[in-house]
């Protein structure tokens, strides 16, 4: 995976924390980037990045630049990727884990306002694409997702959140 392959909207299925890791690298090692890690699930690669950007005075710049940030809901991921838009002077990678379980804590409380925050926040990054200076990449925690052989009810869900996103909102699935 290279920095070249991603496109406005990235979903993730098969990815490794070491690939990760090595694409958060190679993003930094750039001038005038910033690195958005938006999390559900506290899993930034630290030790794989560690491997490949020791800590210490010389990659200050590179550790400045990145920025974790929690979201255990819809309603936190859409306000912060709201604010990452706002000011895109810098060009700006964000990476989504465990959109999942953001989906899934807001669906307890209302699932019509988790799909409406799901679209509100794909539109508003897919709207902001400004010339290649913010991509997102979602990581999909569950690999590709397999097609039941059963039928389904119509009550099921027919596509996981990945699937629905990747169909919907992603540029590209890799």
């Amino acid at each position: 995976m290279n920095l070249n392959g991603l496109k406005n909207v990235t979903i993730w299925t098969t990815f490794k924390n070491t690939t990760v890791s090595q694409l958060i690298c190679d993003f930094l090692k750039e001038e005038n980037t910033i690195l958005h890690y938006i999390d559900a699930v506290n899993s930034f690669p630290l030790m794989e990045f560690q491997n490949l950007v020791p800590a210490n005075e010389d990659n200050k710049r590179v550790y400045d630049n990145i920025i974790i940030t929690t979201s255990l809901n819809m309603q936190e991921l859409y306000n912060i990727v709201k604010k990452i838009i706002e000011n895109t002077e810098k060009i700006r990678l964000i990476v989504i884990n465990g959109l999942d379980i953001m989906f899934r804590n807001s669906s307890f409380n209302d699932s019509s306002q988790a799909h409406e925050l799901l679209k509100m926040v794909f539109l508003r990054v897919r709207g902001s694409y400004s010339g290649g200076k913010l991509k997102t990449l979602v990581l999909n925690r569950t690999g590709s997702v397999p097609v039941p052989k059963r039928k389904k009810l119509k009550t099921e869900s027919s596509n996981g959140i990945y699937e629905f996103t990747s169909k919907y909102y992603a540029d590209i699935e890799l």
